[in-house]
């Protein structure tokens, strides 16, 4: 489901009110602030590939359970 944008989808995630939010387009500056939350909140945070996201500026912020499938539907 799409509907919203940066900082939104990820307050989702860390909540535990959605399980993924993936983003192709993020900037560094809007990713920092974020990034402790969700890493508090046990959420693994990459880039598509597996990598630090603030080098690539795509992100998938998932559940732990939940982060190997949604890259390997990324593969797929």
């Amino acid at each position: 489901m799409r509907t919203w944008g940066d900082g939104y989808g990820h307050l989702l995630v860390a909540s535990g009110r959605a399980h993924v939010m993936a983003d192709p387009i993020m900037n560094p500056w809007d990713l920092i602030p974020v990034l402790p939350i969700l890493r508090g909140a046990g959420a693994v945070v990459t880039d598509w590939r597996g990598g630090n996201p603030l080098n690539t500026g795509n992100v998938i912020a998932a559940a732990p359970k939940l982060h190997a499938a949604v890259m390997q539907a990324l593969r797929d």
